[in-house]
């Protein structure tokens, strides 16, 4: 029985001008998500994760010509499984980072403007630990630290009325620093551990990312365009499951057994807009080169393993699709209209024989629609429908039966795809005071998500059988083994909410 189960999010943001020259900006955001169950008597269990963050933005205007922003910011998430609750028995992993960067925009001319900067900052890894007294030294994971550098330039580049051309350049300095153990592996099998002391530099890697993009003005209201762009993934979500409510979130950095991802990514468009209806159209096709693409060893072992670098498989892969997208902007009546395709393959020695198999991310349905229309001046109704793909899984192929226990068998990657997923969302905003863009303004908000209580798949299991009666229940008779079948658990139907807003 679910005995907690909550979302918590709270924002503030302030704006404060210095001088004519000068403001400050201030955000500042916490959030926390739990939930837990009491599958036995005094023994609660769960799922906890929250972010927080901070930023100070300061913007100064050098000339008119010239202006900058220069950002400190700071953040912190941690994700928790408890295995009891009361007793304060936990795995935790956790990823903080701080960061100041430095934007700059200058105008050097009507047809050139130059973005420039730099960011440094430093990121804090917890792979994954028990809070636990009894815990043997050996399932300790080592926490990791690492440095990043970042210098940018890039040039928009008007070359006549209709062609505007992007070109830009990115340089990404990525270090591991001490104190922290580094397991090298022969065959994904440990053969040595070093040890680094604390401010020891150990692993460090460059690359360069470019940028390039062309739009040419087809007509008054249309364009086209093309780009290239290199994209560069440093930091790696090592999570060897599709559902956030049964899924253990390691973080890991780039290092000595782990590669950057990287991504190649060509994207064409076409863009149409009609300003008598305000309506504009976006259709983009876009191909993705994929490499150092991460996946897992059959039966991986995330959890409390020292040695987890030992259970990732790196390969390469490609993605490729288009989007078509519909806006109305303007009016008593606005909204979109979308859908789009995306293929995504992988291929990873030693996994699926060698063979080319799909990735989780792989979605031929994609489709969205929202309406919002203004009732009256101060009230506006909203309403959103998502349909999508399942996600992409692995399931057995086959069972087989030892000393009374259905066994799995795997013999292939992400051979099935779970339950489309349908959502329709409605609301109501109401603005309370009659003056509409006055200083002091507040809303009731009043909606429903998931209205028709779909019961979209969060856990997917094979551990049921189907009794006379067409229930599913858990087999207690170990000496007739009878034939499992795979089933599916959601995790909440419809749930409203009531929002007080007020902006002063």
């Amino acid at each position: 029985a679910v005995q907690d189960f909550y979302f918590n999010d709270f924002t503030t943001k302030f704006n404060l001008r210095l001088s004519e020259r000068d403001h400050l900006f201030i955000t500042m955001y916490y959030g926390r998500d739990k939930y837990l169950a009491n599958e036995q008597p005094d023994l609660t269990s769960g799922l906890e994760w929250g972010n927080s963050s901070l930023t100070l933005r300061w913007n100064h205007l050098f000339s008119p010509r010239l202006f900058s922003n220069t950002t400190i910011y700071s953040s912190k998430y941690d994700y928790f499984l408890h295995t009891n609750y009361d007793a304060q028995l936990y795995w935790n992993s956790r990823i903080t980072g701080t960061h100041l960067q430095s934007d700059f925009n200058w105008y050097l001319n009507p047809k050139n403007q130059i973005k420039f900067g730099i960011k440094v900052g430093g990121y804090f890894f917890n792979p994954g630990n028990y809070n636990n007294a009894d815990l043997p030294a050996d399932k300790t994971v080592s926490e990791l630290n690492s440095s990043e550098v970042v210098v940018f330039a890039g040039n928009e580049h008007e070359l006549s009325p209709r062609v505007n051309l992007h070109y830009g350049l990115r340089l990404t300095s990525w270090t591991d620093i001490g104190e922290a153990y580094v397991v090298s592996y022969q065959n994904y099998q440990p053969t040595e551990i070093t040890q680094y002391e604390k401010g020891t530099p150990y692993f460090n890697s460059i690359h360069l990312e470019p940028r390039l993009s062309i739009s040419y003005k087809t007509g008054t209201y249309s364009s086209v365009k093309a780009s290239y762009n290199r994209s560069l993934q440093n930091i790696h979500l090592i999570n060897n499951s599709i559902s956030p409510f049964n899924s253990l979130e390691v973080w890991l950095p780039t290092g000595p057994n782990i590669k950057a991802q990287r991504a190649d990514i060509f994207n064409i468009g076409w863009l149409q807009f009609w300003p008598k209806k305000s309506v504009e159209l976006n259709v983009d096709l876009f191909y993705k080169n994929l490499h150092n693409q991460i996946g897992y060893a059959y039966h991986a072992e995330m959890m409390l393993n020292p040695y987890i670098e030992g259970q990732i498989r790196q390969g390469s892969g490609k993605a490729y699709g288009f989007e078509v997208f519909l806006t109305k902007k303007m009016g008593r009546l606005k909204g979109h209209i979308g859908y789009s395709f995306t293929r995504s393959l992988l291929n990873l020695p030693t996994l699926n024989a060698g063979k080319t198999y799909k990735a989780r991310q792989d979605k031929p349905l994609d489709f969205s629609c929202g309406i919002n229309y203004a009732l009256k001046p101060r009230w506006i109704l909203t309403s959103n429908y998502s349909l999508s793909s399942g996600l992409m899984t692995t399931t057995p192929t086959g069972f087989y039966t030892y000393r009374g226990t259905q066994v799995p068998i795997y013999t292939e990657q992400n051979n099935s795809r779970l339950p489309n997923y349908s959502r329709f969302d409605i609301g109501s905003d109401f603005r309370l005071n009659k003056l509409e863009n006055s200083n002091f303004e507040h809303h009731l908000i009043v909606s429903f998500y998931n209205f028709f209580a779909n019961k979209n798949a969060a856990f997917l299991y094979f551990s049921k059988t189907v009794d006379s009666e067409g229930n599913y229940v858990i087999p207690a008779d170990k000496l007739n083994p009878q034939e499992q079948v795979a089933t599916h658990r959601f995790i909440f139907s419809i749930i409203p909410s009531v929002t007080y807003n007020l902006r002063f």
